[in-house]
């Protein structure tokens, strides 16, 4: 891990080319360089990057691109048509 010239921090990468930038020399299907949670036991996974570029939001193991799991109590909104006011 550094931090560039630049100001760009690098995890897995001497050459970040992004403000984050987090790379894996060996990136494998069922790996996952990425991971957010709230501590180390099972469940508490909050963010997930697999090595096949599937994305789990609360949860581990995504079977499609993009898999979000909540509880019952909780609601998911997809925002569309989305501009930035410039």
């Amino acid at each position: 891990m550094g931090v560039s010239a630049a100001g760009r921090l690098g995890v897995g990468t001497s050459a970040p080319t992004a403000l984050v930038h987090i790379s894996s020399d060996t990136p494998t299907s069922g790996g996952t360089p990425f991971l957010v949670s709230s501590g180390t036991a099972a469940g508490q996974e909050l963010l997930v990057v697999k090595g096949n570029g599937k994305i789990g939001i609360g949860m581990t193991n995504p079977q499609d691109v993009v898999v979000v799991r909540g509880g019952t109590d909780q609601n998911l909104s997809l925002v569309t048509n989305y501009t930035v006011a410039g």
